[in-house]
């Protein structure tokens, strides 16, 4: 069975943006929650949902594309697409706080704020996070022209280890310095982990699809129908294990809906081309469209998908502006 490159890219511009959408709305559910009020039990289990799934799949969907290439080549790609974005936007957050409102701030001083951020990642902490593990891919890449069957049993094993361990040190509350978003890169490695061996091996994975599709379903439906308990009980070590396997089921409905959706989606790639971008932008946009949102317009919480995508909407507008001016191109890593 041959992989169909054209619907494979397809689905993952979807997914891509769907991650990112996700991502944003998961912030808007936190803002609401922290800053305007509690959020109602219905609207609670949606963001446990949406929080089950976003980042997982993002990273997913990173490891799947990162495959063998030039190193040199490789690591120019990354500093100048994932550090620059990191760098600028740390220092525009860090000047926000410290010339329009504090909100940001995790220190007192400019540049106590700023080594703490550079240093820990506390301002964007998922671009330390997929640093790290773009440092550690090029250890299972693929043979240049073959595959490797050896190198599949290797990620299985550093997988099943790996995710050993974060439900060790989770369950009996441990943590892991915050240098360098150490724990973040440890617990979200093994879904950046998958994501590879997916793509290495694709044919496999779509040939045992097919052939479990039902269990499949009915898996992923008793997984989050558990995982919904679970999380009502508030059994707080098993988050780890338990949402690691909610993530999975979900990720697998969501690949499942976007195959599902009819070829014309011209609105998503844009979405998924400056996803990084508008992950980066949303917490400048969050902030000011609720404080209009609650200022000017009525405060029903149907309005946090609306500005979820007011806020997507802006992000790609500021990124398709910039990529025509060269210096701000460059340090936004368009």
């Amino acid at each position: 069975m041959t992989v169909n490159t054209t619907n494979r890219k397809t689905h993952l511009d979807t997914l891509k943006a769907v991650a990112c959408i996700l991502v944003v709305l998961g912030h808007a559910f936190s803002y609401y929650d922290e800053h305007v009020q509690v959020l109602p039990l219905l609207w609670k289990t949606v963001s446990i949902l949406v929080y089950a799934v976003h980042v997982p799949l993002f990273f997913t969907i990173a490891g799947y594309l990162c495959h063998r290439q030039p190193l040199a080549a490789y690591a120019k790609k990354k500093v100048f697409r994932v550090l620059i974005p990191f760098l600028t936007f740390t220092v525009l957050k860090l000047l926000y706080s410290r010339f329009f409102d504090s909100g940001f701030a995790h220190q007192t001083g400019f540049f106590s704020s700023l080594f703490s951020a550079l240093l820990t990642g506390e301002l964007y902490w998922f671009i330390y996070a997929i640093l790290l593990m773009y440092a550690a891919a090029p250890l299972f890449w693929e043979k240049e022209g073959r595959s490797d069957k050896r190198l599949l049993w290797i990620e299985l094993i550093v997988f099943l280890l790996l995710f050993a361990f974060c439900c060790w040190f989770t369950l009996t509350g441990h943590t892991i310095p915050h240098i360098l978003q150490l724990q973040n890169a440890l617990l979200n490695f093994p879904f950046f982990l998958s994501g590879m061996m997916i793509r290495q091996n694709e044919e496999a994975c779509l040939h045992l699809e097919k052939k479990a599709r039902p269990f499949l379903y009915v898996f992923a439906a008793v997984c989050i129908a558990l995982s919904a308990v679970l999380y009502r009980n508030t059994l707080q070590p098993l988050i780890y294990p338990v949402g690691t396997v909610l993530a999975y089921a979900l990720m697998y409905l969501l690949w499942s809906g976007a195959k599902a959706l009819p070829g014309d989606r011209s609105l998503l790639p844009p979405v998924s081309h400056y996803s990084l971008q508008i992950m980066l932008l949303d917490s400048f946009f969050k902030v000011l469209l609720f404080f209009l949102w609650m200022h000017l317009l009525p405060s029903h919480l149907l309005m946090i998908p609306v500005l979820t995508a007011m806020d997507v909407f802006f992000g790609c507008m500021v990124c398709t502006l910039c990529r025509k001016i060269p210096l701000i191109h460059t340090l936004l890593g368009l």
